[in-house]
């Protein structure tokens, strides 16, 4: 999939009349996750153009060509494509700085519902006591019951992020608060949602998701923190990831060529997905679930490359609709099995099962080495229990 910024705006669609929230992946800018909303200055260039792109209608599936106008690096404007090739940018008009950022936070503040960003950079994470004061979206929160999200162990890996949960109340209204660092950007959010401590489903983890819901997930511990106190630290906390990396990082050998886990090396990556359909089919339409498998890559190319080509269906659907900015051509439609760029390979599970059913012929024939026979069914093993694990997903995707 590969680092790109998203264009955040909405629109309205000529052929229903709905008004569509879009969210426009891009690799024309810095590839550094960053949002794009209405007021933003999002071209340091100074410069005056219109960025075109196209999109879908959720309602009618319509699509419409757009133009967001850019005037002196801002973003200040979503126009059809047909009328923006009869502007001028440099006619159009700045506009108010963070316009539709200030807009939603005002909306979040009169809602008491939403997620704000703390100032600066911090390192450490520090848990208030019951009856302190908290100040989020304009409001001075009671604090009446104090959490820390616990993981199970092998959990709190390079991607979940410490966080405390208070259960609050202001003017009447009752909230859960989730604060939560990011341990690499030390960035500090405030997440105010719905009273509501149950945990999420798999469907609401990944397919019915409310913004305003506390995202605790299945399988964490809420443990109670009365008094408070520190439960993050920058310094511990490097120590944790430089030894996770360490241990994840090209840890195949030649006696273990496949791990249950994220291997950050040389590897490929194997996990079941939902998928959201739509035209186009980005990282954001794809969400994973369960395990991951990650096998040596050099392993898979000689070993398990045949097979899963073999299976590959560049004309399923999820797979003719994968569509990529990874190249400088304003983004492309993806036509086969990808080991090129980071883009997913989808598999449904019924492909999966004779790709299993083809290394298992192989494994009984011996047609390969003693040590390339027992990776290539611990391979197997585990993809059996991926798809008995987690059948909702239907999709197995594969990516290099």
């Amino acid at each position: 999939m590969g680092m790109f910024d998203t264009f955040y705006g909405k629109y309205t669609c000529e052929h229903c009349g709905k008004t569509v929230e879009f969210e426009e992946q891009t690799k024309d800018f810095k590839n550094c996750l960053l949002d794009f909303k209405l007021g933003d200055y999002v071209d340091l260039g100074d410069k005056n153009y219109f960025y075109n792109f196209t999109y879908e209608c959720p309602e009618c599936h319509a699509v419409t060509e757009l133009s967001i106008g850019i005037r002196n690096g801002q973003y200040v404007g979503v126009f059809l494509a047909e009328n923006a090739r009869n502007m001028d940018p440099k006619e159009l008009e700045n506009i108010e700085n963070g316009l539709q950022r200030r807009i939603e936070y005002d909306k979040m503040c009169e809602e008491k519902l939403g997620l704000e960003e703390a100032e600066g950079m911090h390192d450490e994470l520090i848990a208030l006591k019951v009856g302190d004061i908290l100040k989020v979206l304009r409001t001075a929160w009671m604090i009446l019951e104090v959490y820390y999200v616990k993981y199970p162990e092998g959990k709190r890996s390079l991607l979940c992020h410490p966080t405390i949960i208070y259960r609050a109340e202001a003017d009447s209204v009752n909230r859960v608060i989730e604060v939560s660092i990011n341990p690499f950007t030390r960035k500090l959010y405030y997440h105010v949602c719905k009273d509501n401590l149950e945990p999420l489903s798999s469907e609401e983890c990944y397919k019915d998701f409310d913004i305003n819901r506390c995202s605790i997930e299945p399988d964490s511990i809420l443990e109670k923190l009365p008094e408070g106190g520190s439960i993050w630290n920058a310094e511990e906390d490097l120590e944790k990831i430089e030894k996770i990396s360490s241990e994840r990082c090209n840890s195949f050998s030649d006696n273990c060529r496949a791990i249950v886990g994220h291997d950050y090396g040389a590897a490929v990556w194997m996990r079941p997905v939902i998928i959201e359909d739509g035209e186009k089919i980005m990282s954001s339409n794809v969400h994973e679930v369960g395990m991951e498998i990650s096998v040596d890559s050099s392993f898979f190319n000689d070993v398990l490359l045949d097979g899963f080509m073999k299976f590959f269906d560049p004309e399923l659907d999820v797979n003719k609709k994968r569509f990529t900015r990874a190249f400088s051509d304003g983004g492309r439609f993806l036509t086969g099995f990808e080991r090129e760029i980071l883009e997913q390979n989808f598999f449904t599970y019924e492909s999966i099962k004779e790709i299993i059913k083809y290394f298992e012929d192989i494994a009984s024939s011996n047609e390969a080495g003693k040590l390339e026979i027992a990776e290539m069914i611990k391979v197997i093993e585990l993809l059996k229990t991926m798809m008995k694990c987690f059948p909702e997903a239907k999709y197995i995707s594969v990516m290099s």
